[in-house]
C-alpha cells in the first residue's frame, strides 16, 4: 500500500492484537453455547472470506495503487481511502476469523479422544505434539517459502492467492470429517465446584479443558520477527518431547506416580529455554 515503515508496523501490531482478543469472542459461543465444531465451522468461513478479499484486491488495480515509478528518484503513491478501506476490512475479517480458530480449534482436538480410555488419554497427548509440529510447519513455510514467492517470484499476487486457496482447502477438509468427529455441546455458564485438592489427571474436566491454554501460552512465546528461529527451536523440543521425554515419562509413572502437570511444567520449561536460544539467534543475526 506504499505506507510509512511506522505506519506500516502499526497496522501489523493492531490486527495481531486483535486477532488475540478476538479469542475470547470466539471461546464464549464454542464453550456456552453452539460448541466447538459449529463455531471452528463459522469462523473458518469467516476467515476464508477475509483471505479471498485480501486476495482479490491485490488483483484488481482499483483496489491498490499502481507500482512504484523510477525516474530519477523512486515515486510512490500512498493507497487511497477507499483502498485502505478494503484493505481494513480484509484484515479484521482475518482476524475476527483466526479468534474463532485459536480459541476452538485445539480444544475440539481434545473433545475426539476418550479420556476414559487409558490408550486414548496417551494419544491425546501426542496430538498436541504432532498438532503443533504441523502449525509449525506450515509457520516455517509461510515465512520462507511464501515471502520469497511474494518477493522474488510474482510478487504478493500469487502469495496471497496461495493462502486464501490454502484456507478454502482446510475449510473442505475439516466438513468432510462432520459425520466422524465427536461432539461435546456448549458447556453453558455455571459455578465451578470448590475442589479440596488440585487435580491433575487426564480424566478431570478441568485438565483437559487446560491443555488449550498451555499449548497457546507455549505458541505466543514464538512470535516476534524473524519467526524462522523460534519455530524451528519449536519443532525440535517437539521431537526431542515426542521421542524423550514422554517414553522415559511414562515409565517413571508408572514406577513413582509422575503426574501429568509435571509433565506439563517440563514442556514450558523445555519451551523457555528454546525460546531463549531462539532469541539470542534472533539478536546474534541483527
Amino acid at each position: 500500500m506504499h505506507l510509512p515503515s511506522a505506519t506500516s508496523a502499526n497496522i501489523v501490531t493492531d490486527f495481531m492484537g486483535t486477532s488475540f482478543l478476538m479469542c475470547l469472542l470466539g471461546g464464549f459461543p464454542a464453550d456456552s453455547f453452539i460448541g466447538r465444531y459449529k463455531t471452528i465451522a463459522i469462523f473458518a468461513v469467516v476467515q476464508s472470506v477475509g483471505t479471498g478479499i485480501l486476495a482479490i484486491s491485490t488483483r484488481l488495480p482499483d483496489l491498490h495503487p499502481p507500482p512504484c515509478k523510477k525516474i530519477t528518484s523512486e515515486t510512490c503513491i500512498q493507497a487511497s481511502g477507499f483502498q485502505m478501506s478494503i484493505f481494513y476490512m480484509s484484515l479484521y475479517v482475518i482476524a475476527l476469523g483466526t479468534g474463532g480458530l485459536k480459541s476452538s480449534v485445539s480444544g475440539f482436538g481434545t473433545d475426539q479422544f476418550d479420556d476414559k480410555d487409558e490408550k486414548e488419554k496417551a494419544r491425546m497427548a501426542y496430538f498436541f505434539n504432532r498438532f503443533l509440529l504441523f502449525i509449525s510447519m506450515g509457520t516455517i513455510t509461510a515465512v520462507t517459502v511464501l515471502v520469497y514467492i511474494q518477493d522474488e517470484v510474482a510478487k504478493e499476487k500469487l502469495a496471497y492467492g496461495i493462502c486464501s486457496a490454502s484456507m478454502f482447502i482446510a475449510v473442505l477438509i475439516f466438513l468432510s470429517g462432520t459425520k466422524r468427529y465427536r461432539y461435546k455441546k456448549g458447556l453453558g455458564l455455571t459455578r465451578p465446584k470448590k475442589r479440596t485438592q488440585v487435580q491433575a489427571s487426564f480424566g478431570t474436566p478441568g485438565y483437559r479443558e487446560c491443555w488449550p491454554g498451555v499449548w497457546m501460552i507455549v505458541w505466543f512465546q514464538s512470535l516476534g520477527s524473524l519467526t524462522a528461529f523460534f519455530v524451528g527451536a519449536i519443532m525440535i523440543t517437539i521431537a526431542v518431547h515426542d521421542r524423550l521425554i514422554m517414553p522415559f515419562w511414562k515409565k517413571w509413572k508408572g514406577k513413582h506416580g509422575f503426574s501429568s502437570l509435571q509433565s506439563i511444567s517440563i514442556g514450558l520449561i523445555m519451551s523457555t529455554i528454546m525460546s531463549t536460544i531462539g532469541m539470542a539467534l534472533q539478536y546474534g543475526c541483527m
